[in-house]
């Protein structure tokens, strides 16, 4: 067993961990670049969200969804489309998932984020 490296400094030690972000890539190799997981955008009302990936092989055809759930029961979106990227607007605060598959193939590991609404900064008299 591989223990962790530990760091003392005076009377404090200090317990150094790493953890490493993986992408979220499907077996037939989508893989979801943004809004990443468990990613927090902060964004005014209205301001549109892009959502990238990309592939490695396969036809230049998608399938996006975007859900409040992550069951994908209830789709808010569902778009069928030749590029790596769609703009959705008009999202309100909240948790969303969403997903990507390529030409028909399993869809890529679901992405979780969320979109908290910020009100415009007041202007200083």
């Amino acid at each position: 067993m591989r223990r962790s490296p530990i760091l003392v400094i005076g009377k404090v030690a200090v317990v150094l961990a790493c953890a490493i972000a993986l992408p979220a890539v499907a077996a037939d190799g989508v893989e979801l670049l943004a809004p990443s997981h468990g990613t927090t955008l902060l964004l005014r009302k209205g301001v549109p969200i892009t959502f990238t990936w990309k592939a490695d092989s396969g036809p230049p055809q998608y399938r996006f969804q975007l859900s409040l759930l992550s069951d994908f029961k209830d789709l808010l979106v569902d778009r069928e489309l030749a590029q790596t990227s769609t703009v959705v607007r008009e999202l309100g605060a909240g948790r969303y998932y969403w997903r990507c598959a390529a030409g028909g193939r399993a869809w890529s590991p679901t992405q979780e984020f969320t979109v908290a609404v910020v009100d415009r900064p007041s202007r200083r008299r």
